[in-house]
């Protein structure tokens, strides 16, 4: 499933209350992801014609999310390939929850690993982010392994949301295809962060060697 760039920026300018006024401010913040190459495939020369894949679009609406947060972009980037398979996870679950109403479900960030966003090296602490329902918010607030005094929540159920009713519509095939683009994306998030981790391995016993 894929998409033109102004039914993409039609969709951001929705999702984030862009008035027509400001929609140049918008597409400045969408070059200067592109002119990091990032969604991965969407920078491929000055007048190519893109077309966003599903897991592009979302990457960029969760993007503008989290730079609303204080982020800069590279600060955005480095938390959404860290995060890895849990974005596609948080987005399958919203997709139950928005299709039988069941309430949001949230990515939460922890402010801790934010003061690492610019230097990717460092492991930062043991949880980046986690995919939670209201109800469970009092069990991630009791544990200890967060140990964190401020949260930052993104309702991704309101993402994705926005994401069907601005693109998809009520088409039920193309909601199915939605969630085998966003399996086949938490798919190859797992491979690549098995790579990253067999890599690191390796790196570490070069050094010990």
């Amino acid at each position: 499933m894929e998409f033109g760039y102004g039914k993409i920026e039609d969709f951001l300018a929705v999702t984030h209350g862009v008035v027509p006024t400001k929609r140049g401010a918008l597409k400045g913040r969408l070059k200067n992801f592109q002119r990091l190459s990032w969604p991965e495939g969407t920078n491929q020369g000055k007048g190519a014609k893109v077309r966003y894949t599903v897991r592009q679009a979302l990457s960029l609406a969760l993007g503008l999310e989290i730079t609303q947060l204080g982020l800069s972009p590279e600060g955005v980037i480095h938390h959404m390939k860290r995060a890895g398979p849990l974005v596609p996870i948080g987005l399958l679950h919203a997709l139950d929850t928005f299709e039988q109403n069941k309430g949001p479900t949230y990515l939460i960030l922890f402010p801790q690993t934010l003061s690492n966003f610019r230097n990717p090296d460092e492991p930062g602490h043991l949880c980046s982010a986690v995919i939670a329902t209201q109800n469970e918010f009092p069990a991630i607030l009791r544990s200890s392994i967060f140990q964190v005094n401020r949260f930052s929540f993104i309702d991704l159920t309101s993402v994705l949301g926005g994401f069907i009713i601005n693109l998809l519509g009520k088409d039920g095939p193309l909601k199915e295809q939605l969630r085998g683009d966003l399996l086949d994306w938490e798919k190859d998030e797992r491979v690549a962060r098995l790579e990253s981790i067999t890599k690191m391995k390796n790196r570490n016993s070069n050094v010990d060697t």
